[in-house]
């Protein structure tokens, strides 16, 4: 298909590669057939291909005068009938025509009424113009009517156009200006801020003369100036009512505007910030949410930093707010009691390191103190033992994180042959099996209240891996082989350090699923 579309491209390009005599012929064609505007074009090609022909020179210049008539007698028709604009489009035309015609015959000519018939043409297009700048004007279209006006200006108006231009952009400017200005007013008298204000920068556009910059800026300073006056006020009602999230909802939007303040108004905007957040904070205080407490008093850093009051709050906040856990692992099935040991490593260096500012693990000194004086193991507790270990430590929550199974499998999933040398240089056989050792282990993670012993919550998790490896059978001793190391290597089984590897992987999928799953249940325990 490719070939064909190839072979179809060369036809249609030397198809295309005419010679000056056809150019030429297809000129006599329409000419005769009285088409004088197709006959010049094909006269010019004729002799772009082959300048020196005076045949197609002569024909250019009888034809072309031709054409020209025709073409000038199109724009003479356009313009009395009182198209000016098509008018000069085809007075446009004609001399474009006339230029390239003239350049091969010189002695062609443009009636001499042609500068008379343009500025006919010039007269109508601009009356026109000044038409539609009226309807625009009626229409309040104020962009549309200075684009009317700028447009005249390109269609050689005179003097007393001009001297009308000038004084209906002015009076365009003067209108559009009070319009926008009073839209302003209205808008910021409504309590639309942000609107009042893109209102006087839509003002701005038509301002054009020192009396109406000054209006605009007495104005930008007035609205933004109430803005902060009139946000300080519903503040005051908005705190007294304990309407926070409304209050800062409102204060956002003013973030919109920051552009458009001056520095005294952006500082005011900053304080009413600190004042909100601060006073938000001390009431979650005093209701006792000391962890929401905390973060309203965080928020008051991104207006000023190291602010007392809000730093004096976070203080007390987490002295009051901590909330202790004990972490108590069970072990209920045996087998999995150096996994037991790995999971129990990644999670002293995990969790235990990585708590919210509010929740805290209780020290190792103070469980292992409990541990002594109730003098239970701590791999065999019951839910007694563990209540009142919890009570000794004084922690408020207990989390049971208990190995609910634990079963290592290994299977083989193919089957392939391999040539191996034999002592006696004869060849033997080894067997390679595809096989995966599979880790199938669940963790349960259980949080319970220890002041009543009932259960807040519990999830299990499938925390099991996969090693995949091969393995290698020969018939009869390895010594009777000459092998090499890889060969050597497919015949040890998975050992205690693959076993070792699969447990580590599980052990950090276990404290993945801990930080991930665990600790948001442990955060809606801390209010």
């Amino acid at each position: 298909m490719k070939r064909l579309i190839l072979l179809f491209g060369i036809i249609l390009l030397f198809a295309g590669c005419r010679s000056a005599e056809d150019a030429f012929k297809d000129a006599q064609q329409a000419e005769l057939a009285g088409n004088n505007r197709l006959a010049v074009r094909y006269y010019l090609e004729t002799l772009r291909l082959k300048p020196e022909m005076f045949q197609a020179k002569d024909r250019l210049a009888i034809v072309g005068q031709k054409a020209l008539d025709t073409e000038y007698n199109e724009a003479e028709r356009l313009v009395k009938g009182g198209r000016g604009l098509d008018g000069l489009q085809q007075i446009q035309a004609t001399e474009n025509l006339h230029r390239q015609i003239s350049f091969h015959a010189p002695n062609v000519k443009i009636p001499g009424n042609m500068n008379l018939l343009k500025d006919q043409a010039q007269t109508l297009v601009r009356s026109d113009l000044f038409r539609k700048t009226r309807d625009a004007v009626q229409n309040s279209s104020w962009d549309e009517a200075l684009g009317f006006l700028t447009q005249i200006e390109g269609h050689n108006p005179s003097a007393n156009d001009r001297e009308q231009i000038i004084a209906i952009r002015s009076a365009v400017n003067d209108r559009a200006f009070q319009q926008h200005m009073q839209a302003a007013e209205n808008l910021f008298n409504g309590g639309k801020y942000a609107e009042s204000l893109s209102a006087l920068e839509a003002a701005a556009k038509y301002a054009d003369n020192l009396e109406e910059e000054n209006l605009l800026n007495e104005k930008r300073g007035k609205y933004r100036n109430n803005i902060i006056i009139s946000e300080a006020n519903a503040l005051k009602d908005y705190l007294a009512k304990k309407k926070y999230i409304e209050a800062s909802e409102r204060l956002n939007k003013l973030d919109t505007l920051k552009g458009q303040f001056e520095k005294s108004q952006l500082d005011a905007l900053r304080v009413l910030n600190i004042k909100l957040y601060n006073t938000w904070a001390a009431d979650l205080f005093k209701q006792g949410k000391y962890r929401e407490s905390w973060h309203r008093a965080a928020d008051v850093f991104k207006y000023e930093e190291n602010n007392k009051e809000a730093l004096d709050l976070q203080h007390k906040a987490l002295q009051l707010g901590r909330t202790s856990f004990v972490l108590l692992p069970i072990i209920t099935n045996k087998d999995g009691e150096e996994f037991t040991k790995e999971v129990d490593s990644d999670f002293n260096n995990g969790p235990a390191r990585n708590l919210p500012p509010f929740t805290a693990l209780v020290a190792d000194f103070d469980l292992r103190d409990a541990f002594r004086a109730f003098r239970v193991d701590p791999q065999r507790i019951t839910r007694e033992q563990a209540l009142a270990v919890a009570r000794r430590t004084k922690a408020q929550f207990i989390i049971f994180r208990e190995l609910t199974a634990y079963r290592l499998e290994q299977q083989f999933t193919s089957t392939r042959n391999a040539a191996v040398q034999k002592a006696d240089n004869s060849q033997g056989v080894m067997e390679i099996r595809n096989g995966k050792l599979n880790l199938n282990a669940k963790l349960l993670i259980t949080i319970v209240d220890a002041r009543s012993g009932h259960r807040l919550f519990s999830k299990e998790k499938d925390i099991s891996s996969v090693l995949e490896f091969e393995q290698g059978f020969i018939d009869g001793p390895v010594k009777n082989y000459i092998l090499n190391n890889e060969q050597l290597s497919l015949l040890e089984p998975p050992g205690a350090n693959d076993i070792q590897a699969l447990e580590k992987s599980s052990s950090k999928s276990a404290t993945d699923f801990f930080l991930k799953e665990i600790f948001p249940e442990m955060e809606k325990l801390v209010p």
